[in-house]
């Protein structure tokens, strides 16, 4: 017994004291170049789904550009706005958009070029018939300025059958 006492009072004089628990924090681990690109294209998503074309446009670098679905180029942040504005008064007036990322490639630490997919529902007509559900593919090209991930170039591609398949 008075082995165990003298044991026990060398321990406690020599600071052995159980382990405390991990600190918690708050903070949480910085997001990756790839993670913010994805939340940007989610930006995106919601944007078209809010038909807010001012969000749209704050998602692209000022001397950007847009070849549309209609192969209509449209130059700068403000030109790609107002064609955005125009489509939710018009055709996208409703419609819901679900983007899907199939590739990042980095061709530069401040470059990337995102290939994908996307949906649109609830379009309509001119004549204000449904539409149904239109997909296509993107082309994106980003850079990376002041830590922000922004939109450089659009091409978002409507499919078509190549003559003779």
């Amino acid at each position: 017994m008075r082995r165990i006492l003298l044991l026990l009072s060398a321990l406690a004089v020599s600071g052995c004291q159980p382990a405390a628990p991990p600190e918690q924090t708050t903070e949480t681990a910085p997001m990756s170049d790839e993670d913010m690109i994805r939340a940007r294209t989610g930006e995106f998503e919601q944007a078209v789904s809010n038909a807010d074309a001012k969000a749209i446009g704050a998602l692209f670098v000022e001397d950007s550009d847009l070849v549309d679905q209609a192969g209509t180029m449209h130059h700068g942040r403000a030109a790609i706005e107002e064609r955005y504005r125009e489509l939710f008064e018009g055709p996208y007036k409703g419609a819901q958009a679900r983007l899907e990322i199939e590739s990042i490639r980095f061709v530069r630490p401040d470059i990337a070029i995102l290939d994908g997919t996307y949906e649109l529902n609830g379009m309509t007509s001119t004549d204000g018939l449904p539409l149904g559900i239109v997909k296509g593919t993107y082309t994106n090209i980003s850079v990376k300025e002041n830590g922000q991930w922004m939109i450089h170039c659009s091409r978002p591609m409507l499919p078509m059958k190549a003559p003779g398949t």
